[in-house]
């Protein structure tokens, strides 16, 4: 799957689970269609949604290795789930390949 960073330029699958999250009944569905397509895109990172018109964070490994205690985390926050995807894409290109 590419990276197409959700909700810029991913309008049909926000817009497809969102209307299943509508008939299920869930409230603010296209935030947790956003959300959902973040993780489907960057599955190494947790992702925060915004509450009460607060950013959105995401947090994963500074490398491949498992989180830990003693392992370094990178950390993005972003206005929109548009906008955390393309930052998220590029902690993830910054990162050294494994040897």
């Amino acid at each position: 799957m590419g990276e197409p960073d959700a909700g810029h330029g991913d309008d049909s699958r926000v817009s497809a689970i969102g209307g299943v999250l509508v008939q299920l009944g869930v409230t603010d569905a296209v935030t947790l269609a956003e959300a959902a397509i973040l993780h489907l895109d960057h599955p190494r990172w947790a992702v925060w949604q915004p509450v009460d018109g607060s950013g959105w964070t995401a947090v994963r490994p500074a490398g491949r290795r498992q989180p830990g205690p003693e392992v370094p985390m990178l950390w993005v926050h972003a206005d929109s789930a548009a906008e955390l995807g393309r930052r998220m894409s590029r902690a993830d290109a910054g990162l050294t390949p494994p040897a």
